[in-house]
Order: C-alpha cells, then sequence, then structure tokens
C-alpha cells in the first residue's frame, strides 16, 4: 500500500496475478544483468514498469493486444486499436497499435528509447488519458469513426 497508493482492498486484489510477479529492485544494475540471466536460464523475462519490474514467461501486452485485435476481426471488418502506454512495459503493446500515445511521465524516460509513438501527451495522468483519447480520436479518418 505504502509503494503504490493503493487502498488495502485494491492491493489485495492487486496480489492476484496471473502472468507476472512484480518485484521492487533495490540492488545494482549489474545484479539486476545476472538476475535477468538466471530468469531466461529457466525461460522467464522481466519488463520494467512505473515502479516495479514484472518477472513473466514468454507473453506480454503486445501478444495479448494482437489476440484480441484477432478475436475482433472478421472477413467484414477490420479492427484499429489505440494503445495508450506510459512506461517500458507497455512497449510491445504500443509498438503493435495502430495509433499508439505515450503519457507523459517521469518514469517513461525508458519507453522513450523503445519506440517513437504516434502521439504524445503534453500532461500527465490523469489528465493525460483524456488528452491522449481526444487526440487519437482526432487521428482516425472520418469514414473509419465509429457511428
Amino acid at each position: 500500500m505504502q509503494l503504490t497508493g493503493l487502498a488495502e482492498a485494491d492491493a489485495k486484489q492487486a496480489m492476484h496475478r496471473d502472468y507476472s510477479e512484480p518485484l521492487l529492485w533495490l540492488a545494482d544494475e549489474t545484479q539486476r544483468n545476472a538476475f535477468e540471466l538466471l530468469l531466461e536460464a529457466h525461460g522467464l523475462n522481466t519488463l520494467q514498469g512505473g515502479r516495479f519490474i514484472h518477472v513473466l514467461g514468454n507473453c506480454d501486452k503486445g501478444h495479448a493486444s494482437q489476440q484480441l485485435k484477432c478475436f475482433y476481426t472478421t472477413s467484414n471488418s477490420t479492427v484499429k486499436t489505440i494503445v495508450i502506454g506510459d512506461s517500458p512495459n507497455d512497449a510491445a503493446m504500443l509498438s503493435m497499435a495502430d495509433i499508439s500515445v505515450m503519457i507523459n511521465s517521469p518514469s517513461n524516460k525508458a519507453l522513450q528509447t523503445l519506440l517513437v509513438p504516434h502521439i504524445r501527451t503534453r500532461q500527465e495522468a490523469p489528465d493525460g488519458w483524456a488528452e491522449a483519447i481526444k487526440k487519437a480520436l482526432l487521428k482516425i479518418p472520418q469514414e473509419e469513426a465509429p457511428l
């Protein structure tokens, strides 16, 4: 609760994870590299989030987003995706998007080195999320916009 600012009930819910384990890394970069090599030997990966390192298997938000897009795409329709993120663990998801939006955040310096989004917000969350949607909707050609 202290690390995330979540209320007790929300923190308890956040502890029930299916695909990753968050870690607060306190050691130096050399030790982190050694840790990541050890994880790789066991088929695991790490992703840097806004606050935590996440240990996970062969999955990420990009794979999940692509599967979701395929699920909704039919022979008669194509799905366009607007993806919004603010930390390195969002990079794969942002990379697969038709319109990628990077939310301004003090923690996204590493994300900025991984990709160039279609849109960057000026505002941080939560106002940055509203700014992101407004800007992204303007990028959709009128003939593709939903009714």
